[in-house]
């Protein structure tokens, strides 16, 4: 499991400075990994930046985050630019959004969670709506927006160029010449254009990784390619805006590809919304009358006491103690463990009913029918 991983299902908030670990005499330290270093006094490790400590196969990392202190009171609101740690509860009518990664220590009761990354909750939820990958459409709308100004900077390289051999250039219609440019821009003018650039921005939630680059390349854009600024406009200048909008690209794509995951352990989950567009995973917590949907698969290893359960790939239960649904796409695999309640179990658009007593089971589908099997006679 990467270091990340176990910093947010096991580590401890620390602040910048802190104590991370400390040996006994003759003990040995731990390797210093990222976010630590060793103490003066060389019996010790410090973290260097504020977020989750833990130490892990014989290495000592600070996985960075923003940690609030205490709970989020009723009807209260919290943004965090990356990830985010809360040491207490979510109280009802709250609401907390993280770009990155969000843990929370407490309960969430009746409030809503979010997350570009995953979420982590140690205590369980109740009434909840807890979302991990809440902005991935916002993030798709972005790249699509920046790869649209990134071929527009190639093509206007090109009609610079021919502008400027042009011998009454400065007298020349911009809005004719540049049509080209701006049929590839599908917009009006370079005051869209720029528009179009901080619609990007503004869509992208997690722009905290492209802070620098797009605040730059929208700073350009507005100040040297609207008006007449536009008539001086050099090939560098273009450049530089090209460079800028690749580096941000990239930085969307590598955050696009971060784990959306959710883990609920510790605590069950109650009469909450779950979704995912990773997997969700209830280590040793019970469901009770949830929604769940996950882009990938569910695995409760407490008990299901009713509701539905829904996944790309595959679900996996301990026990159903209560009537649920259990559904996955065509092609996946359902696994209940025991049933002591009738399930209904949705593969496709094929449909099973196992009874209560049912055993360990495989419920997938072969060829037009679903096919139901003990656990155990599984190749």
């Amino acid at each position: 499991m990467a270091d990340d991983s176990v910093a947010l299902l096991t580590g401890v908030p620390v602040r910048r400075g802190a104590m991370v670990f400390q040996a006994g005499p003759g003990d040995p330290l731990p390797r210093a990994g990222a976010g630590t270093a060793e103490a003066a006094n060389k019996h010790g490790l410090i973290a260097t930046l504020e977020g989750l400590a833990v130490v892990s196969d014989g290495k000592a990392s600070v996985t960075s985050a923003e940690i609030h202190y205490g709970d989020i009171g009723m009807s209260q609101t919290l943004t965090g630019t990356g990830n985010v740690v809360v040491t207490g509860s979510i109280m009802r009518g709250a609401k907390v959004k993280a770009n990155g990664s969000l843990v929370i220590l407490g309960e969430v009761i009746m409030a809503q969670v979010e997350a570009m990354g995953s979420v982590v909750l140690r205590k369980g939820c109740m009434g909840a709506s807890v979302t991990a990958g809440v902005n991935h459409h916002r993030y798709r709308l972005s790249l699509e927006q920046l790869q649209i100004v990134q071929a527009s900077l190639q093509r206007l390289i090109s009609i610079v160029e021919e502008l400027k051999g042009h011998p009454s250039f400065r007298t020349l219609d911009l809005t004719k010449n540049l049509q080209p440019l701006l049929e590839v821009l599908a917009v009006r003018s370079f005051a869209d254009f720029t528009v179009h650039v901080a619609e990007a921005v503004k869509r992208c939630q997690i722009h905290e990784y492209l802070a620098g680059n797009l605040t730059e390349l929208t700073g350009l854009l507005r100040n040297r390619f609207t008006g007449f600024a536009f008539l001086t406009v050099t090939r560098d200048e273009v450049e530089t805006a090209l460079n800028l909008c690749g580096a941000a690209i990239q930085e969307l794509e590598s955050a696009g590809s971060a784990d959306r995951d959710v883990f609920i352990v510790g605590g069950p989950a109650e009469d909450s919304v779950v979704k995912a567009l990773g997997s969700v995973v209830l280590a040793g917590a019970n469901l009770k009358r949830c929604r769940v949907e996950a882009d990938k698969s569910v695995r409760v290893e407490g008990d299901v006491q009713g509701g539905t359960v829904r996944a790309g790939l595959s679900i996996a239960a301990s026990r159903v103690t209560e009537s649920a649904v259990l559904s996955v796409s065509g092609g996946g695999v359902i696994r209940v463990d025991g049933a002591t309640s009738e399930v209904v179990a949705q593969v496709g658009h094929l449909t099973e009913r196992l009874r209560a007593g049912a055993q360990a089971t495989i419920i997938r589908q072969k060829g037009n029918a679903l096919e139901v099997c003990p656990a155990g006679e599984v190749n």
